[in-house]
């Protein structure tokens, strides 16, 4: 069974500026996936308007989510599968760490 997980990041960065942080963030981490321990992990992204779409692939799992850039915030719903569920606030807490480092 999958579970969504949720979580809204605040910035003040105005939308332009946080858009172009994700941007260059997600592009750097899917350039050094080697250096992250990630080298078996598919990584796809892409925008529509102002919410990227990902997803991740590894060791049989697939990760999907969506991310929506707005003015004071980012907001994050990632899908996780079965197993992965099991250590989603590890998921969560780790999506949010990254996120937060790329606004500030």
């Amino acid at each position: 069974m999958s579970r969504l997980l949720k979580v809204t990041i605040p910035h003040a960065l105005g939308k332009v500026e946080a858009r172009r942080r994700i941007e260059t963030g997600f592009l750097s981490m899917q350039q050094n996936k080697s250096g992250m321990g990630l080298e078996a992990v598919s990584v796809e992204q892409h925008w529509d308007g102002d919410r990227m779409h990902f997803a991740a692939t590894g060791l049989g799992q697939k990760v999907a989510g969506w991310l929506d850039v707005l003015q004071e915030g980012v907001q994050i719903e990632v899908e996780v599968p079965g197993l992965l569920a099991l250590i989603a606030k590890r998921i969560l807490a780790t999506v949010t760490t990254k996120t937060q480092k790329l606004l500030q």
